[in-house]
Parts: C-alpha cells; sequence; structure tokens
C-alpha cells in the first residue's frame, strides 16, 4: 500500500512535470467552491506553454472565447508553475485595466503562499524585500510585476512577457485605443526582455478586430498562432505540440459543451450580435460595421 507520504511525492513530480496536472491539483486554492470540469482544449494549451517553457517556441499567440480558463491557466498557473523548475525567471504582465492586472497578480500569489506550493516546492520563496499586490520576487532573483497599458516599465527587463488582453474588448472598435495599445506594445513592451534573442512573449486574447494586437503581431510573422472558436465554422484539426495527439473539429462542432452549449452561443449571438460574436466567440472578426442578428 502506499502511503501518504509516498503518494504526496508521485503527486509532487507529476505536478512538476505537466502543467496540467499542476492546474488540476492547484485548482481548489483558487476555486474551493468551484469544481473544475477538465476540457481538451485545456490540454492543448498546456502542451502549448509546455514548449514555450522548453524554448521551442518563444512567441505564441493565443486565442480563446471569453469565460474559457484561458487567463487562469496563462496568466497565474503557467508562470507559477514555471517557478518550480526556474525560480530565477523573471515575468512581466501587462493588460488593458489595473484591476485585472491586479486579480491576475494576486492569484499568483495566493498560489505561491498556499500550503501545498510551500509544501511541494520549498525551494521557490517569496523574499520580503519586494512584496506588493502589483510586484514581488523570490530569493531566486526571479520577480513577477504586472502593469497596465500606459503603465511605466522603465528599469524592468523580463525573461516573459505575458499580455493579456492588452485592448479592452469594449473599446476595439475605437482607432484611438487601438493605437494606444499597439503603440505601448511596439516602443515599451518589446523592448522589455533581458535577453532580445532568447526572451518569450504569450499573447492571450479574445479577437475584438481586425486590428487589435493578434492582428498586428501575427501580421509581421514569427509567432506560433493557436485559435481555439467556441464552434466551429469548418473542419479544424488540431496537432498537439508535444503529445502529437489531435483532436479532429467538425463543422458545427462546439469547444467546450460543459461550459457553453448550442443554446448558451445561441444566447451570446442574440445578446454580442454577429459582429461582435464573430470576434469574441468566433475569432474570425469582420471588417463589416456592427449589425444586430435578426
Amino acid at each position: 500500500m502506499i502511503s501518504r507520504d509516498q503518494l504526496q511525492l508521485i503527486e509532487r513530480a507529476l505536478a512538476k512535470r505537466s502543467l496540467a496536472e499542476f492546474v488540476r491539483q492547484g485548482w481548489p486554492i483558487l476555486e474551493p467552491r468551484r469544481k473544475l470540469v477538465w476540457n481538451w482544449h485545456l490540454d492543448l494549451i498546456c502542451e502549448y506553454l509546455e514548449q514555450v517553457t522548453e524554448g521551442a517556441i518563444s512567441r505564441l499567440v493565443i486565442n480563446c472565447p471569453p469565460r474559457f480558463m484561458k487567463s487562469m491557466l496563462v496568466s497565474v498557473f503557467w508562470p507559477v508553475w514555471m517557478w518550480t523548475a526556474h525560480p530565477e525567471m523573471r515575468f512581466l504582465f501587462p493588460s488593458y485595466a489595473k484591476p485585472l492586472a491586479l486579480k491576475h497578480s494576486r492569484d499568483r500569489r495566493k498560489l505561491l503562499l498556499s500550503d501545498w506550493y510551500r509544501s511541494n516546492f520549498p525551494d521557490v520563496n517569496l523574499s520580503d524585500d519586494d512584496n506588493t499586490q502589483a510586484a514581488f520576487s523570490n530569493t531566486a532573483q526571479g520577480a513577477m510585476r504586472a502593469t497596465s497599458v500606459g503603465g511605466s516599465v522603465t528599469g524592468f527587463g523580463a525573461d516573459t512577457i505575458v499580455i493579456d488582453d492588452l485592448i479592452n474588448p469594449a473599446q476595439a472598435d475605437s482607432e484611438a485605443e487601438r493605437t494606444t495599445g499597439l503603440r505601448w506594445y511596439d516602443e515599451s513592451l518589446s523592448t522589455r526582455h533581458n535577453d532580445k534573442k532568447n526572451g518569450r512573449t504569450v499573447i492571450v486574447e479574445q479577437r475584438t478586430h481586425l486590428e487589435d494586437l493578434t492582428g498586428h503581431v501575427v501580421a509581421q510573422g514569427g509567432w506560433a498562432h493557436l485559435s481555439l472558436p467556441a464552434e466551429f465554422q469548418r473542419r479544424t484539426v488540431y496537432v498537439f505540440p508535444r503529445s502529437g495527439r489531435q483532436v479532429i473539429c467538425e463543422e458545427g462542432d462546439v469547444l467546450w459543451r460543459d461550459r457553453e452549449d448550442k443554446p448558451q452561443l445561441e444566447a451570446a449571438k442574440q445578446r454580442l450580435g454577429s459582429y461582435a460574436y464573430s470576434a469574441q466567440y468566433l475569432q474570425e472578426p469582420l471588417s463589416a460595421p456592427r449589425i444586430r442578428w435578426i
């Protein structure tokens, strides 16, 4: 019979090796009253992030509908998991709004200070010298800093930049708002890598406009691009970058049936209109003006 200590060692090894397993084990810390309902697209995102961790991918864009766990995976669990193997890693987390950036920062900090994390990964210890809601460091010189569009990043270099919704979806039709966000990315964020050759950048967002950050960087080339629509308009084959697993989605299939099935998606169409729904849920922004579904 496996003892409790042996079981803990096995679970620790699994969590350190697999981001998906780390998320499953750490989920109750952040969501103690909400059951984790897993789906294959979460495994896919985790494998892409593991490729970034290993340096196989240095520029990654992930597009996914709202409330499909993209921020929890990319902005919260993944960087905390990376510290289990690379506690020296320095992260910068920009977003369109300070409250959103701080929320993710508090969640990361809550994971790091949890009994579960400290028991399983005792080598990662937060430093008392730099420990606020927006920024904290560890005793291995690793650091995590949250900021928002227009915020100062002068003097802070990052090994990994995680950009979570740089443009407010509610203001994405404003050319001025888009220009502000894209200019801040080009002139400030893109210069913050400690190592310009090996620095990593991950962008996670729902599509909001043809000229949003995804459209801006993908047009430049050199980015791995993972697009996950809520429902599929055509046959799509996903090949997992590490395991080689394949998932085939046929036209009309739904991405996460346990979260939003056909009736919920139809309600979203009626609520948002075709323009916003096509961008935010299908990841295919339209060039036409907003119209309502009839």
